[in-house]
């Protein structure tokens, strides 16, 4: 008889705690085990239980911020003014947003990530970019790559559609990430300053 209620309280916490599982894995957060306080395997698992259980929740409670704040970066990423990409140290295009190709003009049938540095740089060349560093000199198109992935870069390229677009690149571990700005319209309203002013100095 006493082996009886033995064994019949043995396998109730045992039903208890499978019971607990299936219902911790259903999303019940209010799910308790009993036996907690009992020195024998049944408290060891009833223990072992909680504490995965507390974990589960937490690690739950990180997967949700991690979620929440990549929606956040992606919205961010997408909504910028100013175009941005990445590319990794293998020439790759890793990401980007819709402004990086509208601002440099680019087919957005081919820009797509893993597209090759070359192929894009290929791209810019055909529709006649030109790319000059602030000091006016030449930027070599064969040099850009290993410079932007090496050191901060700044400078210019203008299209033939008279866009002027400004890059500033800096490196990264594993490649280099740039941004591009529209100064089409500020080069347009520094000219106009200018010639106000040198009509003013005529005038006087």
């Amino acid at each position: 008889v006493a082996a009886f209620y033995v064994a019949r309280n043995l396998a109730g916490n045992l039903a208890a705690v499978t019971k607990a599982m299936t219902r911790l894995a259903e999303g019940d957060r209010t799910i308790n085990v009993p036996a907690v306080d009992r020195r024998d395997e049944f408290g060891s698992l009833a223990r072992a239980f909680n504490v995965f259980k507390e974990q589960s929740f937490d690690r739950e409670a990180l997967a949700n911020d991690l979620i929440e704040k990549s929606q956040t970066l992606e919205a961010t990423f997408a909504n910028m003014t100013d175009g941005m990409s990445v590319f990794n140290s293998d020439g790759r295009l890793v990401a980007f947003n819709p402004q990086f190709v509208e601002i440099n003009e680019l087919d957005p049938r081919v820009i797509r990530p893993g597209v090759h540095f070359d192929v894009i740089l290929a791209a810019l060349q055909k529709s006649g970019a030109k790319a000059r560093f602030i000091d006016g000199s030449a930027a070599r198109p064969d040099e850009l790559f290993g410079l932007r992935a090496s050191q901060a870069v700044r400078y210019e390229q203008t299209f033939a559609s008279g866009r002027i677009v400004e890059l500033k690149s800096h490196p990264m571990p594993g490649g280099f990430t740039t941004i591009y700005t529209d100064l089409t319209e500020q080069r347009a309203i520094e000219r106009q300053l200018r010639q106000s002013q040198r009509m003013e100095a005529v005038g006087q």
